[in-house]
């Protein structure tokens, strides 16, 4: 599917030989995707990852945890959570040496 998203202008999805959707890639994305993924890198081990949980959640409750493990930490943030990305990164980026982080990235979901 990334490589539909890449190369297609519209995309279509069929299953038992019909035509279930059809659409560009941003179209499917917000349609049927599940929102974006936050992906923090932590310092060391040994950094608690509870406060970067606890800054994302003030601004989006409803944000999940994919994984919590060694260095990485991975969310998913819901579509509609857009609107708070703007203070959820000015935040986050005035606590890096607070929060111990040394780099995060985000993405929308994928196909």
């Amino acid at each position: 599917m990334d490589e539909a998203d890449y190369l297609g202008d519209r995309i279509g999805i069929m299953g038992n030989g019909k035509m279930i959707c059809c659409g560009s890639s941003m179209y499917l994305k917000n349609k049927f995707g599940v929102g974006y993924n936050i992906t923090f890198v932590k310092k060391s081990n040994e950094v608690d990852s509870k406060p970067i949980i606890q800054i994302i959640q003030k601004y989006i409750p409803h944000a999940k945890i994919l994984s919590n493990v060694a260095t990485e930490l991975s969310m998913q943030l819901p579509m509609e959570s857009l609107s708070h990305f703007s203070d959820l990164f000015t935040e986050i980026d005035n606590k890096q040496t607070q929060l111990k982080y040394a780099e995060y990235g985000i993405s929308i979901t994928t196909l």
